[in-house]
């Protein structure tokens, strides 16, 4: 099965879902492979969008998106996870729908619901500024479902971007160094 995506078509149904879901008030973040690469952070892209909505917008999510739905909502849990979860393919990109999601830790309490207040804005482009996941949470979420090649490559982006920063706090500091010594 080619799970490789083509980011053009990527694209244009994201764009599908926000005008969508905007319309509605519906909040929702983007997660997993594609905020990832959004993020920056180096992985192989797959040929479907991952999105988190409120447990009380699923139902709502679900008719805006009835004709393209290939699994209904459904609540389930495993061993090492819950959440409710349903599936749609719009212009060959599936688009799978979590809500109420939550991982076993390893003292073998569950978490809360996965929180909709982690979320980053993202802009897209002049139309459209999406919600992406913390790549901290990211990091939580990929540690725990056991996937160490992600978790390496998000590791090297949250290493990246801490070196960034620091050089531009260096860079402020070298500016107000400038300015007080001008003065």
């Amino acid at each position: 099965m080619d799970r490789s995506i083509n980011l053009k078509e990527s694209l244009k149904v994201l764009e599908f879902l926000h005008d969508e879901l905007e319309k509605k008030g519906i909040f929702w973040i983007l997660i997993c492979s594609t905020a990832l690469l959004m993020h920056g952070v180096k992985v192989q892209p797959h040929k479907d969008i991952d999105i988190l909505v409120d447990q009380k917008d699923a139902l709502d999510v679900d008719e805006i998106l009835a004709k393209y739905r290939i699994r209904p909502p459904v609540c389930t849990a495993s061993v090492k996870f819950k959440s409710c979860f349903a599936q749609y393919e719009k212009d060959g990109v599936k688009i799978d729908v979590m809500s109420n999601f939550q991982y076993k830790k390893e003292d073998g309490t569950w978490t809360r619901p996965r929180p909709m207040d982690q979320a980053e804005p993202y802009i897209v482009n002049d139309k459209m500024t999406i919600m992406l996941d913390s790549l901290e949470h990211e990091l939580e979420q990929y540690t725990a479902m056991d996937r160490p090649a992600k978790v390496e490559k998000i590791k090297e982006r949250l290493a990246e971007l801490k070196a960034i920063e620091k050089i531009k706090k260096q860079e402020q500091l070298l500016e107000l160094i400038k300015e007080t010594v001008a003065e």
